[in-house]
């Protein structure tokens, strides 16, 4: 009996909890997948965004990972400014990549036109001048996720070493991209062939800085000649286009 009482006090403890927080039904969220239509009366949800809380008698099943893994994207001017005034400003990004488990994400992104402001010349680590070519892994996460509020981002860190040099009429410059960014994802909870990141920052500091509960994670910049390391952030939107309608779920 004592046993059946503290089992109790566990679950309601619980429900305390989740009351607070909006992923405390499923710890795997966020995660990337598909919500398919299946018989009426069958489906896990009633909602053709597979949320509102399971019902197992809905026209609707939620499946974990994507089919068609492969997705390309493109954005515009895209920037990164240390917190000490180092500027590279990019003036398009282009990437192609996979979704992996269904949180993960691997990418090669290629920033366009890339130039140090101070220097006034080219930045580039291939043969295509102002190119600067980055092998990335992503995972996806909350930003905010509490009842009214619930945000999702992707951080992306390099899968290997980056390196870059700039060269210009004001001198040269050889630099190391470290650390990680976390870009806000949209839309959530809904289906979709695109999604939209957005990568925010003010004066070298990223925005967010980290994700909900998690340690600071940003990007660092490395000064290879002068062997400094300033914190960096990044700025510009990038839109993804998949291989198949996918939904990026936030909720239960």
């Amino acid at each position: 009996m004592k046993d059946v009482r503290t089992l109790a006090l566990c679950v309601l403890a619980i429900f305390a909890m989740c009351a607070v927080t909006a992923a405390c039904a499923s710890a795997a969220l966020p995660e990337l997948g598909r919500c398919e239509k299946v018989a009426k009366g069958t489906g896990e949800y009633k909602a053709a965004t597979c949320t509102g809380g399971i019902i197992l008698t809905g026209s609707y099943d939620w499946h974990p990972g994507a089919v068609k893994p492969m997705f390309v994207s493109g954005g515009g001017a895209t920037t990164l400014e240390t917190t000490g005034g180092v500027k590279i400003a990019c003036k398009a990004v282009a990437d192609e990549g996979s979704y992996g488990t269904p949180k993960a994400v691997s990418a090669l992104i290629r920033f366009l036109g890339c130039e140090d402001t101070a220097i006034g010349g080219p930045c580039e680590n291939t043969s295509a001048g102002g190119e600067v070519v980055a092998f990335m892994a992503g995972e996806f996460g909350f930003i905010t996720n509490t009842i009214k509020v619930v945000s999702v981002g992707l951080a992306l860190a390099p899968r290997e070493r980056i390196t870059f040099r700039c060269q210009g009429p004001r001198g040269n410059a050889e630099f190391a991209l470290l650390g990680s960014v976390i870009a806000r994802a949209t839309p959530i909870d809904k289906m979709t062939s695109t999604f939209t990141l957005k990568y925010a920052a003010s004066k070298g500091k990223q925005k967010p800085a980290k994700f909900e509960a998690g340690p600071k994670d940003t990007p660092l910049l490395e000064n290879l000649i002068t062997k400094t390391v300033e914190e960096a952030g990044l700025t510009g939107t990038d839109s993804l286009s998949n291989a198949q309608p996918l939904e990026i779920k936030a909720k239960v």
